[in-house]
């Protein structure tokens, strides 16, 4: 945001289940910083969480309320030790892992992770059929895995250090 008569003094953020609402985390004075990482109290699973954003000039006045797309938490654990996508054409495993995890696919692919606060931490763009890829000094959580088949179809997994 700019205010080029007043400039701006701070940022102010909330968390709600609806665009621009508060009842998970009040407004919030974030003074200047333009990055936040929060913890949502009694997160809850399929709930659907906006991250709400509006700025104060020097005069006291309020931008309007800018809301996040709305992101879906997903609490569940897959616990069947693997993960089968897409009528068989991909198998993810062991699931949790601990050191190593496996990928097979019957078409090439090539695949990027990230973890759960969205950061990349591993790549392969080179297509393949298996992949072997050792998490063992990963942290222990959930990492989200992007799959790109050589035909430009996408496929999302997850996998969980343990």
């Amino acid at each position: 945001s700019t205010d080029p008569n007043s400039g701006l003094t701070q940022y102010w953020y909330s968390v709600g289940t609806a665009p621009g609402s508060t009842n998970i985390i009040a407004w919030t004075n974030a003074w200047a910083n333009t990055l936040i990482t929060t913890n949502i109290p009694g997160i809850s699973h399929g709930t659907i969480y906006y991250f709400n954003v509006k700025a104060e000039n020097g005069a006291g006045l309020f931008s309007p309320v800018v809301s996040s797309n709305g992101q879906m938490v997903d609490t569940t654990c897959i616990n069947t030790g693997i993960a089968l996508l897409s009528n068989n054409s991909l198998l993810i495993y062991p699931n949790p892992a601990k050191d190593q995890v496996q990928i097979i696919s019957v078409h090439h692919f090539n695949l990027e992770i990230y973890d759960a606060l969205g950061a990349l931490v591993y790549s392969d763009m080179e297509y393949k059929r298996k992949m072997n890829i050792d998490i063992s000094k990963w942290p222990d959580g959930v990492y989200l895995i992007k799959i790109k088949n050589a035909d430009g179809t996408t496929q999302v997994s997850k996998i969980i250090k343990q």
